[in-house]
């Protein structure tokens, strides 16, 4: 479950990249453009932390059996 949650922040941190480009090439809203695409890189960079924290804590786990 928790993995799914991981996974699901980083496609949205995509998307919201991929949007973000949509909107600077099809309006003239830069601004948000660039709010979207800093909120989605820092989407990306959390759930590929937590993807890490999460892949250690499990393989310790493993150790312990």
């Amino acid at each position: 479950m928790v993995f799914v949650a991981i996974t699901a922040l980083c496609i949205v941190g995509i998307l919201m990249i991929v949007a973000s480009l949509f909107i600077a090439f099809a309006s003239g809203l830069a601004f948000l453009a660039w709010f979207m695409l800093l909120i989605g890189g820092i989407f990306v960079l959390i759930g590929l932390k937590a993807e890490k924290e999460f892949n250690k804590t499990i393989s310790e786990m493993d150790k312990r059996k």
